[in-house]
Formats: C-alpha cells, structure tokens, sequence
C-alpha cells in the first residue's frame, strides 16, 4: 500500500492555514510539521520553510491514524484497516517522535512564513510572532474601519492618501473632517471660493457672494431707483448710469408730479384734520355747557 493511499483524508491544520491571508505562529507550526504531496497531508518539516533543509521525509511512509506521524512500516492495522504505529500501541501519543519533534522546532532556523511574498526575513520558530507583528508582507485591516485589507508595507500609503475615512483638513475654513464627507463640506463651506452666478467674473466667498449680488455684482438685475415714483424699468446695475442719464428729464418730471401728488394729498388731509378740530370743538363746547347747567 502506497503512502498516498493510506494518507489520511481528515482535515488537517495545512488545510486550515495555507490559504489564509494572515498567519500567526501557531499557524506557522501547524504548517512546518504537516508537509502536502499530491493533495495528500502528511507529518514531517516543511523544507521550504527551513533555512537548512532536513531531510525527515523519504521515499514512501504511512501516515498514523491515531498521531498522524511518518512511519516507515505500519505495525497495527486496526478494525477499519488503518495503520497505526507502535508509539501509539505501547506507549502513547507523548513520546511519539512527531511530538518531540514539535520541542524542536522553536530554535530551528526558518524564512518568513510569507517568503513567497517577498519577505526575506530568516529567524529561529520562537522569533515568528515576534517577526509577525512588524513583517511588511502580512494582511492587515485598515486602521480607520474602512474594511480595506492590504499587506502592513502599503498601509501608511493608504492611511495618508487613499483610505476614504482618513481625517483630512479643509483647504478652506480648516475644518477636521473625514474625506469622503469633504465633497459634501466644500458644498456648504462658507470660506469656498465661488464664481458669481450673474458671470460677472468675479470669485468671492460663499459666504460674501449675497451681499456681492445685492450691492457690487455690474449684472445684477436691478430696478429704476425713481420706480416709486412711476418709473417701472429694470435693468443690469451696469446699465443703470445710463438709463438715468438718458432719462434724467423724465425722472424729474415724474418726480415733480409725485411731489405735486403728496403735497395735493397732504392739503386734503390738512383739511380733513381742521374739519374734525372744528367737529371736536363743537363737541367740547356742548360738553360745558351741559356740565354747567
């Protein structure tokens, strides 16, 4: 029987960890004392994790049901017919070479779990974590919550220039804010310069671009400052000089007639107010005399 065919079909830690994007340095033991060939786990050194290969696997091996260790013959094949090593049988999982081999893997010398990426890392298994917490190539999350996963080395990149809940300044007022509301900001900003509506190519502050309009801006649409007294005409406020040149004789006219107007309204209501005098003194006067009689 070949060892692929006795190689065991259960789960095994590889098939837990090499996919992952992050590793921590259990992970990385699991992965050094489970070797993957044609599809099928066994025990034994990972070689392309070592710094020195060990030369542990060869040839063809069983792999034990009960310990999932290497053995060269398989010395109990049980009920289901599945092979067993003498460690197991006689004296238990504890002494079986596998785990004291695992006592010897933290001073092996080993590459960075992520050499494939890039990393050139080389240590003892004990300094993984360690190397873990600081290696450039693992998978990290974003630090503001922006669900963005990247290796460690682009995260200050990310962090200053591309994550879009970064906290960014105003270029305007100055204002602290996160980036992907700043669009939104700058539409409300009262320090943003604006291009006045009226095309008078003028840029003023949000916040002075009404008082521009009502009082500076040449094409604002203004009206006659003589419509109150009858002129009804509207026009840009650059236009305005000349139509009260042009029409300075007309204005005057319409001005003369309006006062005219109010003084002949005033006489009336002079006259008004002497007639209710008049009707207020009758009043007093039979008032007295019905206090004297």
């Amino acid at each position: 029987v070949s060892s692929f065919e006795m190689a065991t079909q259960e789960k095994s830690p590889i098939e837990n960890v090499k996919n992952r994007k992050t590793y921590n340095a259990d992970d990385f033991v699991d992965l050094l004392l489970y070797v993957e060939v044609n599809g099928n786990v066994f025990g034994g050194y990972r070689q392309d994790l070592l710094v020195s290969p060990l030369n542990v696997v060869e040839k063809e091996f069983f792999v034990c049901h009960e310990c999932k260790g290497l053995m060269r013959n398989a010395c109990q094949i049980g009920e289901e017919q599945t092979p067993v090593c003498e460690v197991c049988v006689t004296e238990g999982v504890s002494s079986h070479p596998m785990m004291r081999s695992r006592k010897m893997i933290p001073e092996l010398q080993t590459k960075c779990p992520l050499a494939t990426r890039g990393c050139v890392w080389n240590g003892t298994v004990c300094g993984v974590q360690e190397h873990l917490n600081v290696c450039q190539e693992v998978v990290v999350k974003c630090k503001n919550t922006c669900d963005v996963i990247l290796p460690r080395k682009e995260l200050d990149e990310h962090l200053k220039h591309l994550c879009m809940k970064r906290i960014v300044e105003s270029d305007h007022c100055h204002f602290s804010l996160i980036y992907r509301d700043l669009l939104q900001h700058y539409d409300v900003c009262l320090e943003v310069q604006l291009s006045c509506p009226n095309k008078c190519d003028v840029i003023v502050k949000r916040k002075l671009l009404s008082s521009h309009i009502d009082t500076d801006c040449p094409n604002s649409v203004v009206e006659c400052p003589y419509r109150k007294f009858g002129c009804e005409e509207v026009m840009k406020r650059c236009e305005l000089e000349d139509h009260t040149r042009v029409n300075e004789i007309v204005h005057l006219q319409s001005t003369t007639l309006f006062a005219v107007c109010k003084m002949e309204e005033m006489e009336k209501k002079m006259q008004q107010m002497e007639k209710e005098i008049v009707s207020s003194d009758i009043v007093i006067q039979d008032l007295k005399q019905k206090v004297q009689q």
